[in-house]
């Protein structure tokens, strides 16, 4: 499941981005199970030492390969980070 975290953007700024990511990533295989992170409200800023802001996006996923795809779809929008995850366990519900 790639997940998108918006790092040092506003709330407006990530609804664009957004939009900007969908059609670039719609006809992966696994577009589906791409997932935003959205955090209304809690506007965030990445600075540099002299105030500079330095905004990225950070991408989670288990897979190196999807990383390097999604970098090579998605660099040209703006300064990408991928994360890759060791694991993942999806909940387990008892029944």
């Amino acid at each position: 499941m790639p997940t998108f975290e918006f790092i040092g953007y506003r709330d407006p700024e990530v609804d664009d981005l957004i939009e900007q990511i969908r059609p670039q990533v719609k006809d992966l295989s696994y577009a589906k199970d791409i997932v935003f992170i959205r955090r209304p409200g809690a506007d965030s800023q990445v600075v540099g030492l002299e105030g500079g802001e330095f905004p990225f996006v950070r991408v989670y996923t288990r897979q190196e390969a999807r990383g390097k795809e999604l970098i090579s779809r998605l660099r040209h929008l703006f300064d990408v980070e991928i994360l890759h995850l060791a694991d993942f366990a999806p909940r387990q519900v008892e029944t």
